[in-house]
């Protein structure tokens, strides 16, 4: 059964609670964001992980990057490790050094960059960004990781309408995407129902948060932050508690 999240969707985090001690419990920034393959918002992305990396854990899950030559360019200004699955790839995924995480090529493709996060409480988190090709079906490895047992997160650009995530009305994609996530016991942590894509006067919700394996529990203050990355769609950003040993 699907259950909507509950969680506050307010921005009240304080970067200071970020901290811990080592190898201790602390509160890492989730981030998901649709770049466009825009270097604008590559830039402006890269400015917000600059203003927080002194003082938090951050992983960003991305869609759409801005790549050159099949790499994240920007890197040098910002201490992040960076997975990328091919030339030509549709996602990436950006985190602090000190977290004790490796790429999965098993479940990685062109739309798809997923991560292994060594936890100490629990085990390995599976962490992957998706993107969902809106001339075609639900993504194979959408499929593939929904059978994982392990704890889950899955930051998607679904490119589909449906009331479960907020919007008013479901479309044919979304039905079929909301008899997936039913069947396979996937839970959204999308909270409430401001848009994640605004472009020319439309907006809607087409960015979401899945979370299997108790990882909902870990899953804090989900919300979409109101300022642009010079992009169509909204930065959305949430909290996740991991206990992970540094590297």
């Amino acid at each position: 059964m699907t259950v909507k999240n509950t969680h506050n969707s307010s921005d009240n985090s304080d970067p200071a609670r970020h901290l811990s001690g080592k190898n201790g419990p602390r509160v890492a920034l989730l981030w998901q964001s649709n770049l466009q393959h825009c270097k604008a918002s590559a830039v402006e992305l890269t400015r917000l992980i600059l203003k927080v990396q002194h003082t938090s854990t951050v992983i960003c899950l991305i869609q759409e990057p801005y790549l050159v030559k099949g790499k994240i360019s920007y890197l040098n200004e910002i201490k992040c490790k960076s997975f990328v699955p091919c030339r030509n790839a549709r996602t990436a995924i950006l985190c602090s050094k000190e977290l004790n995480v490796w790429y999965s090529p098993s479940l990685s493709d062109r739309d798809t960059t997923t991560i292994i996060l060594k936890d100490k409480l629990m085990g390995e988190i599976v962490i992957s960004s998706m993107y969902f090709d809106i001339l075609m079906g639900l993504p194979n490895m959408l499929e593939r990781l929904s059978k994982e047992t392990r704890p889950l997160v899955i930051c998607a650009d679904t490119n589909a309408h449906s009331v479960l995530w907020g919007c008013e009305e479901s479309n044919p994609r979304g039905e079929m995407l909301e008899e997936f996530i039913i069947q396979n016991d996937l839970l959204i942590q999308n909270v409430g129902n401001n848009p994640t894509y605004v472009s020319r006067g439309a907006e809607t919700i087409i960015d979401v948060t899945f979370t299997k394996n108790s990882t909902d529990e870990m899953i804090h203050n989900w919300h979409v932050d109101s300022r642009t990355l010079f992009s169509d769609h909204r930065l959305i950003q949430m909290e996740i508690t991991i206990s992970t040993v540094e590297t």
